[in-house]
């Protein structure tokens, strides 16, 4: 059997050269299997062969029938059968092309797509600036005339970031997936060169005809023509025919000594690939041996905790994703949009697709309908189902995937794991009205509960997903017969936070006053031109969502203009701030008025030098991000009073229950009753308590050391079209070492996207603080805060996974792959939780006690008020009594 396998093999070699002749019978093609080199039974017999072995003929015997049966049903073309073999239509070798690739093993290839696609926006957005089309031609040459070389060094490195060898010696991928490409995109500079250069030619034509029919030079000066001056039309011509010139010269130039040294070789003049021998003994050692250590260490077999963790599953486990990371399908749609039914227009290939031939169509049917907070009418988007709604956000980025696998790898599967995304554009009394969702949830967490023998469930949230299972815990605690946590306490083993914006992230705030944050600022000029800044704001402001991320707690946590000269940031190790950061927003200018229609709350809030927190939380609930002051009430929130009513809340229960511990379930008690009435204040943790619910363990994890936007410095926006919707835009010209002020925006310690304030202080403060302790946790529940430091891999490179930061990084979507993290989420969900202790590596403590004492000064301030008034009353009670 082994000789029958070994002359199949050499089979397919004997095929290969057969199908490139004239067609062969099946005797034909034995012949040459026979007479082939490669296979290697075809010899004499030797004496060391018994009479009992069987001969190659013999082999050839037993595998005729094979290659009989082979060929009998795929025929080589014209053989007398007349039937097929192979691939013989254009889409039958494009789909046999496609099916050689391993699409969800090697996301690599779905990168350099994307790389091809962004290279050919940049071409498109500057057209009509010719010094980056002359050096986009330049670097598109040299990546054309590096192919083959390119395509060689892969071919030897391939196992490094492919799961197999698509690099043959005809650079067949290497010519469709690089190659191809990079053609269109030199396609598309060219003809956008010719077109320009015709355009000027026309434009100087025009002026000479100009200069003839008026001679006098002084008069042909004063004419305009195109609105520009003579003088300046013929600068700027003059201007763009050197750099088109340049172009074209640098583009040959380059291609010459790029093919020259091919050219030789391949015409005999030369007896080396000169140019080969270069990048293969200069270029590729020069390169690998300056490749840091951090990336050969990221490009090395990946880590998975699940492997080699000593524990299976015991928790059922319930996954809840965040912001935008839930894929979104079209149920029910206008005309433009029939073709994409049951199609992702958000979370996708799809939607990339969608926005680009259609950009109105598809921000119709993304945006809700303000005044209701629901779809517009006759557009249906419902938030997909499975772990394929937010395992990954697109293809090859992924988002859940790495702890579903280790979960996987511990015993996880359908039946005891459950993936509940929504859509996560609804604010979440929106969410429950329209898709009953915390109704779901809960009662998928009592099957699980039940199915599983009582055993209780695991939450798992990830940023705004935390928000919204505090909003679940209490929406649930409300629907419970006595009002108190005793359905949390029975069926909740854990709430597992990661990177939680639990106080709101000023990026929140950023994104409703103008329409982007500086994570957008890179991509500014391709944005504007795709996707205006006013289109991104309206369409911003219609996501209920977002106003669960605004950033909560007014001056008591992000303090008051006072502190602005407090701020201290040391700015090589990024410590945060040590206690309030001051105002939220600074102005740079005066708010400038279109017309005298334009709404007044724009000069009134921009009247003043500097915004705190709560002063530009209140703008926004009087401004509803364009929609008017009920915006906010109709979609579920409440931002007043917030200080207020938490110390109010504080004074009470600490006067009602004299630290008296057998009173717990009557302040409890107290707590959900105004819980229950007050549901527009269960998105905030600082005035809404956690159920009673003393078994309850709560896992705050989140990365630290890292800068994120705290505050900005905010300009009139210059476009005044823009302006009525768009009012302010970041004023990129202010920077400020001192205060860690860089083109407009400045920074503290975080994950990149939320505050350190906002991911710590609930759980290292206002859940565990004695002042806070009886209001916000009744129950005394568990918590432990874990943070991640970067572990020095930020910023290295994975060929496997290039546009990610690695196994040990903290930034606020890439922690989701931390391997520190996965083995702590093992560990919870197998029973082996108290493994997972406090790790603290910022200065979270410090800020904490600087918001208490804080607090208690507020307290002391408001008691010495309440004392004044009361001395006063009585000063005019005596007064009155004397007079009369």
């Amino acid at each position: 059997m082994e000789a029958v396998s070994d002359i199949l093999y050499s089979f397919w070699n004997a095929l290969n050269n057969v199908t490139m002749q004239s067609p062969l019978s099946p005797s034909a093609l034995l012949s040459n299997l026979r007479n082939s080199p490669n296979n290697r039974y075809t010899h004499a017999p030797t004496s060391t062969d018994s009479a009992d072995s069987p001969n190659t003929d013999t082999h050839l015997g037993a595998v005729s029938g094979i290659i009989q049966d082979i060929l009998e049903s795929n025929p080589v073309p014209n053989s007398p059968s007349g039937a097929k073999l192979g691939p013989q239509s254009l889409s039958e070798e494009l789909q046999a092309f496609s099916s050689a690739i391993a699409w969800s093993t090697d996301t690599w290839i779905f990168y350099l797509l994307f790389f091809h696609f962004s290279l050919l926006m940049f071409a498109f957005v500057t057209r009509k600036h010719l010094p980056s089309q002359a050096l986009t031609m330049v670097c598109v040459s040299v990546m054309i005339g590096l192919s083959e070389q390119m395509n060689k060094v892969a071919k030897s490195h391939f196992t490094e970031f492919s799961s197999q060898n698509y690099f043959d010696d005809r650079g067949v991928f290497a010519g469709v997936f690089w190659g191809f490409p990079l053609l269109v995109v030199a396609g598309f500079i060219a003809i956008n060169l010719v077109v320009r250069a015709g355009e000027l030619l026309v434009v100087v034509k025009r002026n000479e005809l100009k200069g003839k029919a008026t001679p006098n030079p002084t008069k042909l000066r004063e004419r305009l023509i195109s609105s520009e001056s003579l003088d300046t039309l013929t600068k700027l011509t003059t201007q763009k025919r050197f750099w088109f010139v340049v172009g074209l010269g640098f583009g040959f130039l380059f291609f010459t000594l790029l093919l020259a040294p091919k050219a030789a070789y391949h015409t005999g003049l030369t007896d080396r690939d000169h140019l080969d021998d270069f990048v293969k003994d200069q270029v590729v050692p020069f390169v690998m041996d300056r490749v840091p250590s951090t990336i050969k260490d990221a490009n090395s077999k990946e880590v998975k905790p699940g492997a080699t963790h000593n524990a299976k599953w015991k928790h059922p486990v319930f996954l809840v994703p965040g912001f935008v990371t839930t894929g979104l399908e079209l149920w029910e749609g206008h005309e433009c949009s029939k073709k994409y039914f049951r199609e992702r227009l958000w979370g996708g290939t799809t939607n990339m697709q969608a926005f680009l031939t259609d950009q109105e169509c598809w921000m119709r049917h993304l945006k809700l309908d303000p005044s209701s907070g629901l779809d517009p009418p006759s557009i249906r988007l419902r938030a997909a189902a499975g772990f394929g709604a937010a395992d990954y956000f697109v293809s090859g980025y992924w988002v859940w995937s790495k702890i579903i696998e280790n979960l996987a790898l511990v015993g996880y599967g359908p039946n005891n794991m459950f993936m509940f995304g929504y859509d996560w554009r609804l604010s979440p009394k929106k969410l429950q009205e329209r898709d009953n969702y915390f109704q779901q949830l809960k009662t998928s967490i009592e099957d699980a509960y039940t199915f599983h023998n009582n055993t209780k469930v695991v939450l798992i949230s990830h940023s705004m997903g935390s928000n919204t299972i505090f909003y679940f815990l209490s929406w649930v605690t409300s629907r419970s017969p006595s009002g108190e946590g005793d359905w949390v306490s029975t069926h909740l083993e854990s709430f597992v936070n990661i990177a939680g914006p639990l106080l709101g992230t000023p990026k929140a705030i950023s994104a409703l006053l103008t329409g982007d944050t500086s994570d957008m600022s890179p991509f500014e000029p391709m944005l504007e031109t795709l996707f205006g800044r006013a289109r991104r704001k309206d369409l911003f402001a219609s996501w209920g969502s977002l106003y669960n991320l605004v950033s909560k707690g007014g001056q008591r946590i992000w303090g008051d203009l006072d502190d602005a000269e407090a701020v201290d940031v040391d700015l090589e190790v990024k410590h945060a701030r040590q206690g309030p950061q001051g105002p939220l927003v600074t102005f740079t200018n005066v708010y400038k008025k279109n017309n005298a229609n334009d709404n007044k709350l724009f000069d009134e809030f921009s009247s003043k030098g500097s915004r705190t927190t709560d002063e530009t939380v209140a703008f926004l609930n009087d401004w509803g991000g364009g929609y008017g002051g009920h915006v906010l009430g109709n979609l579920g929130y409440d931002f007043t009073d917030e200080a207020n009513s938490d110390n109010n809340n504080n004074n009470n229960n600490n006067n009602n229950n004299n630290n008296n511990n057998n009173n717990n379930n009557n302040n409890n008690n107290n707590n959900n009753n105004n819980n229950n009435r007050h549901n527009d204040k269960w998105h905030n943790p600082l005035v809404t308590p956690l159920p009673y619910a003393p078994d309850l363990k709560i896992h705050c994890f989140y990365g630290v050391g890292r800068e994120t936007e705290a505050n900005y410095q905010l300009k009139t926006n210059p476009n005044e079209d823009e302006r009525s919707s768009v009012p302010f835009a970041v004023d990129a010209s202010v920077n400020d070492a001192r205060r860690n002020i860089i083109m407009g925006v400045g920074y503290e310690d975080g994950d990149s996207t939320v505050p350190l304030t906002s991911l710590g202080y609930m759980c290292r403060g206002g859940w565990r603080s004695r002042e806070a302790e009886l209001n916000l946790n009744p129950g005394k529940a568990k918590i432990v805060t874990k943070e991640y430091k970067e572990d020095g891999t930020k910023g290295s490179f994975n060929m496997k996974d290039p546009l990610r930061e690695g196994t040990g990084s903290g930034h606020h979507v890439d922690i989701m792959g931390n391997t520190e993290v996965i083995q702590d989420i093992l560990d919870i969900v197998t029973g082996l939780g108290d493994r997972v202790q406090d790790q603290i590596v910022s200065e979270i403590d410090e800020i904490v006690e600087a918001i208490e004492r804080r607090t208690r000064q507020q307290q002391q301030q408001q008691q010495q008020q309440q004392q004044q008034q009361q001395q006063q009353q009585q000063q005019q009670q005596q007064q009155q009594q004397q007079h009369v």
